[in-house]
């Protein structure tokens, strides 16, 4: 079973195209892929009434260190150096036949269904960079964020997650990815970011969420591509008036009403989403 980040890069798959972000130098064959930035790590900071209402819960702070990192014998190079990533690739070394089924949209009942590829034989790879020597399991591109309630319609507010992760994935054709989407409730504990939301201190993940997802039909092209996926949680709590008190406040004071959920299709790659150290999987599972 699949879970947290490499789950949602394989969601990022075939929920969007995205154009080779700014920190990339493919060639014009995208042949080749370079990827270079300043890495994070990302916390869940002290909860606080002043982190809630500032919006500085998800914290990424910027590493100094050197680490040495495995793309898993795809045939790439790199390292992370004083804090800077820099690796680059060619064709990989091993590709692996793609069937609709190494999506895991089936996996997720309820939100995506008639899942196609345009293209029987298609052969693909993942990248997955993983830190080596660390207590960290995976080197993802994500962006996170808690905006500040909105306290217009006190007592209740509405509070917004954004959370958005940029996979590179090769395929050795042209082909175009379909899947039908829908509008349903679904529980927050089965989504590929449950072991995230798990840290969030809402209790997210005890709650349902009205969630949209648009109809797929987007064309990869041959060679490397740099894929997108953002998911938007609106979550409408209620806080009483005696919570606002910095000296009292507590986390049980926040009650949840409703969850809204968005997963939206774009196109690019945000400045936002930074190269992250990232430790919400599991080293003993088995991916494709």
């Amino acid at each position: 079973m699949l879970s947290g980040s490499k789950y949602l890069c394989i969601l990022a798959l075939i929920i969007v195209l995205a154009s080779c972000p700014n920190d990339t130098e493919p060639s014009e064959s995208r042949d080749k892929l370079k990827l270079s930035g300043k890495v994070y790590t990302r916390e869940i900071g002290a909860f606080s009434l002043s982190s809630v209402f500032s919006g500085t819960i998800v914290v990424y702070a910027a590493t100094n260190g050197d680490i040495a990192i495995s793309d898993e014998g795809m045939g790439g190079a790199g390292h992370i150096k004083k804090g800077q990533l820099n690796y680059s690739i060619g064709k990989p070394a091993a590709l692996m036949p793609l069937n609709p089924d190494d999506l895991e949209l089936s996996a997720i009942e309820g939100i995506y269904s008639d899942v196609t590829l345009s293209s029987d034989g298609s052969n693909a790879a993942f990248l997955y960079l993983t830190p080596l020597d660390t207590d960290y399991d995976l080197l993802i591109r994500e962006f996170c964020e808690i905006s500040p309630p909105d306290t217009r319609a006190f007592p209740l507010v509405p509070i917004t997650l954004q959370y958005g992760i940029v996979n590179y994935v090769y395929v050795d054709r042209n082909l175009t990815v379909s899947a039908q989407g829908s509008l349903s409730s679904y529980p927050l504990a089965d989504l590929p970011i449950n072991d995230f939301l798990q840290g969030i201190p809402f209790n997210l993940a005890d709650n349902d969420a009205v969630l949209k997802a648009n109809d797929i039909k987007l064309g990869l092209k041959k060679g490397w591509n740099a894929v997108h996926s953002a998911l938007t949680l609106t979550i409408t709590a209620s806080l009483p008036l005696e919570s606002l008190n910095p000296e009292t406040f507590d986390i049980e004071d926040i009650e949840i009403d409703t969850i809204a959920g968005e997963i939206k299709v774009s196109i690019g790659n945000p400045e936002s989403h930074k190269f992250t150290l990232d430790n919400t999987s599991s080293a003993s599972e088995v991916y494709p």
